[in-house]
């Protein structure tokens, strides 16, 4: 009875990372459209090496990557243990990481507010970091493994971010 139980709390917890990435996706909607009006004059020089999405297509673009993570906490709380799932679900918990940083990052760059900072600072950074420790200690990662996750999260965040917004557009545009 007790496994039974520490086996729903875990999956409890796993599907946390989707309702996360859905708060952290609505502020950063919300937001945006406003901020890329103040900080015209500084993205002008991003525009140049980036397309900006329009409103629209950020917020397509984000509604498709949290059917990933949801497709990713599916397959992490089926089995809830070292598996596959867990590899992939730990692996979008490094993408929810990176996302994390690229936000910060953003608020650097324009020496402010950036869409998502607030649920990125209190929510995804601080949740992310605690799924990577519990993904550690509970050894469905070497300390290798926790390296790789963040890593090759970050760098998923940035293909992830790209192919959705990609498709956004295809499809608004």
């Amino acid at each position: 009875m007790e496994a039974q139980e520490n086996l729903r709390a875990r999956r409890y917890l796993i599907w946390t990372l989707f309702v996360v990435f859905v708060i952290h996706g609505v502020e950063t909607i919300e937001t945006i459209g406003g901020w890329f009006a103040v900080h015209a004059e500084k993205l002008q020089l991003a525009k140049r090496a980036v397309a900006m999405p329009t409103v629209p297509e950020l917020a397509l673009a984000l509604a498709l990557e949290a059917l990933v993570v949801a497709l990713a906490c599916f397959a992490g709380a089926r089995q809830a243990e070292r598996s596959p799932g867990m590899t992939l679900y730990l692996a979008m918990v490094g993408v929810v990481f990176g996302t994390a940083i690229v936000d910060i990052g953003q608020a650097v760059f324009v020496g402010g507010y950036a869409p998502g900072l607030v649920s990125a600072v209190v929510l995804l950074l601080p949740f992310s970091i605690l799924m990577l420790v519990w993904g550690l200690k509970a050894e469905w990662l070497s300390p290798v493994g926790l390296v790789a996750a963040v890593v090759v999260g970050m760098i998923l965040q940035w293909l992830l971010r790209a192919v959705t917004l990609g498709v956004a557009h295809s499809i608004l545009g």
